[in-house]
């Protein structure tokens, strides 16, 4: 530009756009995940007969999502700088369309998997209200 050409087109590299995808969908999948685990613990609550009983199935139901999640966070948190051999802030300078979002991701789920945790631990310790299990009866006749 400055004597006067034309600058090189620039092009982007196949793989660079695959790795775009990726964490767009890690995004899009722990949205969807969220979706799901608000649907199921509003279910405890609303039909206390869905909820897990015994402590595997406990551990499975509010245990594992949460080990899922922090593994997540300490994936991109901890071993994604050291994959790539610099500090987060230098990730985060040097790949900053992909940094921001890894490390929003990781944020989110380490704060999702530990909200999800104490509600469903919540819910789980809730007594069922007389509502919630008694049978609907029928409109008493006229």
């Amino acid at each position: 530009m400055l004597i006067g050409e034309e600058p090189p087109p620039t092009s982007s590299s196949r793989s660079l756009w695959v790795v775009y995808g990726v964490v767009l969908g890690i995004l899009l999948i722990q949205v969807a995940a969220m979706i799901r685990s608000v649907r199921t613990i509003r279910g405890w609550r609303t039909a206390p007969s869905r909820r897990p009983t015994g402590a595997l199935r406990i551990a499975l139901r509010v245990g594992l999502p949460l080990l899922v999640s922090w593994t997540w966070a300490l994936l991109v948190l901890v071993g994604l700088p050291q994959v790539i051999r610099a500090p987060l802030p230098a990730v985060l300078m040097g790949l900053p369309d992909l940094g921001y979002p890894l490390v929003a991701s990781a944020v989110l789920a380490f704060g999702w998997g530990l909200a999800r945790v104490i509600w469903a631990i919540r819910t789980l310790r809730t007594p069922p209200t007389d509502g919630a299990c008694a049978p609907r009866r029928a409109p008493p006749p006229i």
